[in-house]
């Protein structure tokens, strides 16, 4: 179970990739029913980052940062990098708002991306980062 879950969350997140958030949606829709009834909680965690990031990209912000938020409380008490694409997903639409709570957020995703030195989650929080910065002017 935790395997079909995992790949339906890769494809999902590929999908994102080419902004294909349809297809995404679809997935982690099916990767959800795996991670409910096998109660998966990190894949859960992970599904509800991707889905913040795709909602965030089609512009429902609100419910955006309802499973940002929700992937990061899971985060605060067990972090993992499942929770990296809510990080980035939460970073973007903090900067995107203005909000100040914004570096904070790019700083703790831009650190797990770093630390675990890959490219799918160094190239999105370099991405949300250089979004930060030209959102400031800069």
């Amino acid at each position: 179970p935790d395997d079909h879950a995992r790949a339906l969350g890769n494809l999902a997140w590929c999908r994102l990739m080419h902004h294909d958030y349809r297809g995404a949606l679809s997935d982690i829709a099916r990767a959800y029913d795996e991670v409910e009834r096998h109660d998966l909680r990190i894949d859960w965690q992970y599904l509800h980052g991707l889905r913040a990031w795709a909602l965030m990209d089609t512009g429902d912000w609100a419910a955006a940062e309802r499973d940002a938020d929700a992937s990061l409380a899971v985060h605060a008490v067990q972090p993992t990098a499942g929770s990296h694409p809510a990080l980035v997903a939460k970073a973007r639409l903090l900067a995107r708002r203005g909000d100040p709570g914004a570096p904070e957020v790019l700083d703790e995703a831009w650190r797990w991306a770093v630390d675990s030195d890959e490219l799918q989650r160094l190239v999105p929080a370099g991405v949300a980062r250089a979004e930060d910065a030209w959102l400031d002017g800069d």
